[in-house]
């Protein structure tokens, strides 16, 4: 029996060991040919002869046969750098790129008014501003024409007379010279700014700014009065009251007003009664007022109505008077009263002057 080598790893069939014996011829070959390319001597029919430096005649030479190789030599001149071409600039040496942001900078309205503007052009550099600057000529801006303004002071006016368009000019505002005007159509007068100070809408500012502005009439005196002939006040009315010092048409109004819900006044210091009549004024008014008319009395043993409508009885004072009159019978006199235990004394001084006591 043949027997084989214990180790199989040397042993290679037939076509490996050729394709083995290929592969070493192929790399043979490629290192030959590697040896053979790198390693031949460089053989060239090429003169190569050092390079030679013309001298300063040849230059010149060449400078004449093309005028396109010769330096260039800016051109300076004063000039208005808000108004140039781009020609101009390009020959005083500014870059062509530089030139032309420089025109469309113009084209769009720009300005330069000293040289320091200058830097706002893209690309011009600070050493070309620095040239230009001797030769830079600002045109000077047109002086201005002082003129002077003639301001029309508004005339003051009447407020009781101005038109809608004069109380604006004076420094109304629109809707407030509205109400003036309302008011006025309505009898309203002015006579003093707190006359003024009634519209609705205007301000303690606004008074401040119309206070020079403004005219006020002088305010017509009362009809004449003969004082020395006493006033019966309860016979007067609001036509005649307001003619006494410190009583205009409001607190006589007032005074009549009560008087009759009262039936008359039976003492002038009831007039002390009257809402917001002052103390100074019924002292002023005293001396020429007197009570020669009685007032009206109430019959407290039939007149429930009006007994009910007194200024000094309640709703519950007239019921009880009634209630008692009802459950003891007709009062006869102001002594009946006094047994109504409901009321004391200052309460029957009030309303006796006002009662009378007719049997039913």
């Amino acid at each position: 029996m043949k027997e084989y080598p214990k180790n199989k790893f040397f042993i290679h069939t037939f076509k490996e060991r050729k394709s083995i014996l290929y592969l070493f011829l192929t790399l043979v070959f490629l290192s030959a040919a590697y040896l053979y390319i790198f390693n031949r001597p460089v053989t060239s029919n090429i003169d190569i002869k050092p390079l030679e430096v013309p001298d300063s005649n040849t230059l010149k030479e060449v400078q004449k046969l093309n005028p396109s190789n010769h330096v260039f030599s800016p051109t300076f001149k004063n000039f208005d750098p808000n108004h140039v071409s781009q020609a101009e600039l390009t020959s005083m040496g500014v870059p062509p790129k530089a030139a032309s942001n420089w025109v469309k900078y113009l084209a769009k309205a720009g300005k330069f008014r000293n040289p320091s503007d200058l830097s706002k052009i893209f690309g011009l550099s600070s050493e070309t501003i620095e040239r230009l600057k001797p030769y830079l000529s600002f045109e000077k801006p047109p002086e201005k024409k002082i003129v002077s303004e003639i301001i029309i002071q508004p005339q003051p006016v009447d407020p009781n007379v101005a038109s809608l368009n004069e109380l604006t000019q004076i420094g109304l505002p629109a809707p407030v010279a509205a109400h003036l005007v309302n008011y006025r159509m309505k009898g309203g007068k002015f006579y003093a700014p707190s006359d003024l100070a009634k519209i609705f809408g205007i301000t303690d500012s606004i008074l401040q700014v119309v206070a020079s502005l403004v005219q006020y009439p002088s305010r017509p005196e009362s009809p004449g009065v003969n004082f020395s002939i006493p006033i019966d006040l309860n016979l007067a009315d609001t036509t005649l009251l307001k003619n006494l010092p410190g009583l205009g048409g409001v607190l006589s109004s007032r005074i009549v007003r009560f008087r009759d819900k009262l039936g008359g006044f039976h003492s002038l210091q009831q007039l002390k009664e009257v809402y917001h009549l002052p103390d100074s004024t019924i002292e002023k008014i005293s001396p020429n007022l007197i009570l020669a008319t009685p007032v009206k009395k109430i019959n407290i043993n039939s007149d429930s109505i009006h007994l009910l409508k007194h200024p000094y009885l309640s709703y519950k004072d007239a019921l009880i008077v009634k209630n008692y009159r009802a459950q003891h019978g007709a009062f006869k006199g102001s002594d009946d009263l006094k047994s109504i235990l409901a009321f004391d004394a200052a309460f029957w001084d009030r309303l006796l002057p006002y009662l009378e006591f007719t049997p039913p």
